[in-house]
Parts: C-alpha cells; structure tokens; sequence
C-alpha cells in the first residue's frame, strides 16, 4: 500500500524538520505508534499497534538532506518505507509525505474496506501541523486557525513539543 499526503504547515521549514527528525517523538502525534527507540546512529526500533495487529519493526534512516528530504526503510519486521520533501515560502513549510506499507493479506483487504491507512496517515499529520505550528496536537480543529497564514505560530517554546518543554 502507497500513501501520499501532502500538508502546509505554517512553521518555518528548519523548525519542521528538526521535529519531524525526532523520531523518539513520533508517539506524541502518530496516534498508532507506541514507541521508537534510538537503537544506532541512524537506527530505531518502532512499535505500534495497527488495528487489532501490534507491530514491531527496525528501520534505517537511509537519507538526511537538512530542511529538504528524510527518507527511511525498515530492515526487519513490518515493512515499510518513506520519504518526506520539504519547501518553503516564507514562513510556511509545504510536506510531501510518502509512505509505503506491506501489510499482510488481512490488514490489505480490511483497508480496501476501510480506508484506515490513508485517514490514520491524514490525521497523523495533522497532529504533526499542529505541533509544529505550536497548537495541542490533540485538539483537532480549523487547520488554518491562528496563526495567520504566514506568521509562525511558534514563538519561543512550544509547550507541546517534548523538547523545547523543561521537563525533558
């Protein structure tokens, strides 16, 4: 299964990239993704659970263009694989997200029903606009809300993002 996505975020593309390079943070938006783990320099564990199915995968950072492309494949269990393109306009990031996904026939026929990929990923990223644009991930709303298009939302410290918040 392929899906693509694409999304505005209305952050600066270093602070988008930065975040979306975090990969330890990933469970706060990716509501299926229960953990990842650093495992080596450009390796990590993931865990998630995908409808009834929990999954657990290795994946490889395969390329890092700094605010321009991320891409990755896994190298052990689940297999999947994606890449993200970054550009700017201003103070605006546009995201091409792609992400490739083999599921098992029974996950593959439930999503032909469904459609659970392709909204799952959806309303990933938009927890991950949310986020970056320094708004709860959690409260889904008007996307293009404050801030003003053009106007980074982040201003500082972005108490929703793990990083910038002092308790980690």
């Amino acid at each position: 299964m392929r899906v693509e996505k694409d999304i505005t975020v209305n952050a600066p593309i270093d602070r988008v990239y930065k975040m979306w390079t975090d990969f330890e943070n990933f469970p706060t938006f990716m509501d299926n993704v229960d953990s990842v783990r650093k495992t080596g320099e450009d390796t990590y564990h993931w865990k998630a659970k995908i409808g009834p199915f929990e999954k657990e995968w290795d994946a490889r950072v395969q390329g890092l263009v700094e605010n321009r492309t991320v891409t990755w494949r896994s190298t052990s269990g689940a297999e999947n694989a994606g890449a993200v393109n970054l550009s700017q306009r201003g103070n605006i990031t546009n995201m091409h997200v792609v992400i490739e996904y083999d599921p098992t026939w029974f996950e593959a026929i439930g999503d032909a029903v469904t459609g659970t990929l392709e909204r799952s990923v959806e309303e990933d990223l938009g927890r991950f606009k949310r986020l970056a644009e320094g708004r709860d991930p959690t409260l889904a709303g008007a996307d293009d809300a404050n801030p003003a298009m053009g106007q980074s939302g982040v201003s500082g410290r972005n108490p929703f993002y793990d990083k910038d918040r002092g308790d980690s």
